[in-house]
Order: structure tokens, then sequence, then C-alpha cells
């Protein structure tokens, strides 16, 4: 369907994909954005917490009850307002096929000739989701093409800023702003969210394997928040937070979202001894430089503690933990992935105990890994809550 041509994934670094960026870090993802929409992001962590209470000590999927706040918040401030409950349900079933679909071995990858006849279906189902996905963003799009056309006021969203431009000649390349490219902006942004449930649920699932760790948290917790009825975690507690800090840290160290970086060579280079040809594609393994045994000591062990005493970030900087990527290429959604992780971690956490289903008799999470748009559990993670405060 020709995504590609309006994919910051797919896009080289320049031109329709420098844009894409710029506008979604000025209206989204930026400073300034991300400081005014903090109410709404301690609102949807509240909301999830709520939810989870409702549930009545029945088992819950961590990423999918994560996942809906995550979407939330990106709806509020790409539209201003949420999806009907019943489209984000059906959006986490879409999201978990569109990233499966994406990691799948495909023939015709490396069988051009095949291509057409799509062999494995890959290309017709990931027709299919696209097209799902297409339609939920054009529906956005045409109602608030009307509402501007009623005199309605601007909200001053993603949505509004983009739709500024449409029709617009861009840069020296020429390109137009149309709903093409809004539409593949605001998809991709939205099967972005996977990132942040994917890392909630791995860490979930780590601490869990972990007793005294977890009980390490929940005791930073309650001594930093109180254990007073009724409290909530504001976003900016997180600061004073350091063990939560460096369990988001070993996690993202272990299971990294997006296990290989991309990039390609657009000149001909030598790297350290070795001839890179011009347009090589280069695949950075993330993965296995989170777990380098040269770099990290254990480095199959879950040790929040090694962060705590090591001055280290994942904002790119820092190459032994580029969980988002680094340089041109890093995540555009990493600032607000970085405030919504810790944010929804320590509210169920602080919330809440846990436990496996069947508690004494369950079986040890299977920790067995899925290759996707991110790389996910295999085997989703059901776990009990019990309501704490």
């Amino acid at each position: 369907m020709d995504h590609d041509a309006n994919s910051m994934v797919a896009l080289p670094p320049r031109g329709k994909w420098r844009a894409f960026r710029q506008h979604s870090r000025a209206a989204l993802l930026g400073p300034r954005p991300l400081d005014e929409h903090r109410a709404v992001r301690e609102e949807e962590a509240r909301e999830l917490v709520r939810r989870l209470s409702a549930a009545g000590g029945a088992p819950v999927d961590v990423a999918r009850e994560a996942f809906v706040a995550m979407v939330n918040v990106l709806c509020r401030g790409m539209f201003s307002e949420k999806l009907d409950p019943a489209v984000v349900s059906e959006l986490t079933d879409v999201a978990e096929e569109a990233a499966v679909l994406s990691g799948l071995p495909n023939v015709s990858d490396f069988f051009p000739a095949l291509a057409a006849l799509d062999l494995q279906g890959i290309r017709r189902k990931a027709g299919k989701v696209l097209a799902w996905l297409y339609t939920l963003i054009d529906e956005q799009i045409e109602r608030r093409k009307l509402s501007r056309a009623d005199g309605d006021a601007r909200r001053n969203d993603l949505l509004d800023v983009l739709l500024d431009m449409d029709g617009d000649v861009q840069d020296e390349d020429g390109w137009v702003m149309n709903q093409e490219s809004i539409r593949g902006l605001l998809m991709e942004l939205l099967l972005g969210a996977t990132s942040v449930p994917t890392t909630i649920e791995w860490a979930m699932s780590e601490l869990l394997q972990n007793p005294p760790a977890i009980h390490k948290l929940q005791a930073e917790l309650r001594n930093v928040l109180g254990t007073r009825p009724c409290a909530w975690m504001e976003e900016s507690e997180t600061g004073s937070l350091p063990y939560l800090q460096a369990v988001v840290k070993e996690t993202l160290r272990l299971h990294p979202p997006v296990p290989f970086a991309t990039g390609l060579a657009e000149e001909a280079v030598e790297i350290e001894g070795y001839n890179v040809p011009k347009g090589t594609t280069a695949l950075v393994n993330i993965w296995g430089i989170c777990r380098n045994a040269k770099v990290w000591d254990e480095p199959n062990r879950f040790l929040p503690e090694r962060f705590l005493h090591r001055e280290i970030e994942f904002f790119g900087a820092d190459f032994e933990l580029i969980a988002f990527s680094a340089g041109k290429r890093i995540c555009p959604g990493l600032q607000l992935s970085s405030k919504m992780v810790p944010l929804i971690l320590g509210s169920m956490l602080y919330h809440f105990d846990w436990t496996l289903p069947g508690e004494e008799d369950a079986a040890p999470v299977d920790m067995t890994e899925q290759f996707g748009l991110v790389l996910s559990m295999a085997v989703p993670l059901r776990v009990v809550p019990k309501k704490i405060f």
C-alpha cells in the first residue's frame, strides 16, 4: 500500500523523514508538549489502577492493560480525545498482529521473483492490518476537517498542526503534505506505543522471578509515596525513586524493545579494517551489545543494583545501553517512553501485590521471546493484582 513512502522507519534521514520528526516533536513528543501533557499521563496511570482494581482479583494481561493507557495518552495528544474503549480493544489486537507480521521471515524478501505469489500470505495479512489502521485514522482526519470547516476552535494538537500544512509543498525534495503523509505518520506513532507495554511486561516478568527485587522496589515506593489511602503516584516523584529507575534500565538492557537498529551506507566507508560498500544495509545488534560479557558482569542475570552506582542512561550517548537506538535514528518517542514506563510500572507496584494464577501451583514465567515490531513475550504475562492502597 506504498506505506514506505510515508514511513519514518523506511524513509532516509532527510526531507520528509526530517519533517515528520520535527512536527511530531513540536506538537507531541518534545519537551514543551510533554510538560503540558504531564497531567494527562498521570490521569491515565490512575485510570489504569482503577481498571486493575475492578478486575476483582482475576488475572489480567499486563501488556494489554498498559497498552490501553499508552494509546489513550497518545490519542489525547494527537486528536485531543480518547478512542472508544471497544476501538482500543480492537486496536490492541491489530497492533499485536502487526508486531508479529513485521518479524516473520518472508520468502519474498529472499526470492523477489516469488514476491507476487505471496506464498506465506504475509503481504495479504499486512494489507488487512494497514487497511484497518488507515480507516481508523482517516475517520479522525475527516472529522477534524469537518470541524475546522464549521469554524470550531482549534485544538492545537498534532492533527491540527499537520492539517495546517495539508497541500503545501515541503522543502527542496518537493513532496506534498497530504492525507497519505499524515496517515502514515499517525499510524506509526500508534504502533510505536507497543514499546512501552512490552517493557512493562518484561519488567513485571523479571520482578516476579526475583522476590528480593520486587520487595525492595515496593519498599522504596512506600517509603517515598507513603502508605495513606488514595495516594497517587506523580510523575515528578519518579526521579526520587532510584531503584525504580534501575529496574527500568535493567529491563531495557535485557529486553531492548527493538533488538536491531538498521542503517544504509550512503557512501563506501572503511570501519576498523572492514570495507562497507555503498548501499549496504547495516544491522546493529542492540540485544547483543546489551548482553556483552566484556561490558556487563553476569550479563544474563537481572540485577538492577548494577545501575545504582553506575552513571549510565539509555538516551543514546552511552553505547552500552542503546535500547532505543542512537544518533539520527534514535526512537522519536524516547522521552515519552522514559516518562510512561516508570510512572505505570511504579503505579502498578505501589497499589498492588502481584501473584501468578494458581500461586504455588503456578508454572514459572515463560520468558520465550517473540521477534517482531518489538521484542515481546511469546506467551503474554497474566498475573493477579491484589489491591493494597
